[in-house]
């Protein structure tokens, strides 16, 4: 069991994505928690998937929710929920 399951729900947000993505890892020791990202993708546009799925096969932690319709941010979090192994959820 992971400590911390991290949600993200993103929609077109290609940049803001990646930078919060980069951002955890930078600033996350996994030597001090135990985490997971889970990435719930509403069927993005603009390359977020492909970006997200490069990032993957680097962070085995990464976990991608590609949506074939775009469910909202509520749904989108509770999706996350249900996957999350973690014993603290934080929902971004």
């Amino acid at each position: 069991m992971k400590d911390l399951s991290i949600i993200i729900v993103s929609y077109n947000t290609k940049a803001l994505s990646l930078n919060c993505l980069h951002s955890i890892y930078e600033q996350t020791d996994p030597t001090e928690v135990s985490f997971e990202v889970v990435f719930i993708d509403n069927n993005s546009q603009d390359g977020t998937i492909e970006e997200v799925e490069k990032l993957q096969k680097s962070r085995p932690n990464l976990k991608l929710i590609k949506n074939d319709k775009n469910l909202g941010f509520g749904k989108g979090n509770n999706q996350g929920v249900k996957e999350a192994q973690g014993e603290y959820i934080l929902l971004l």
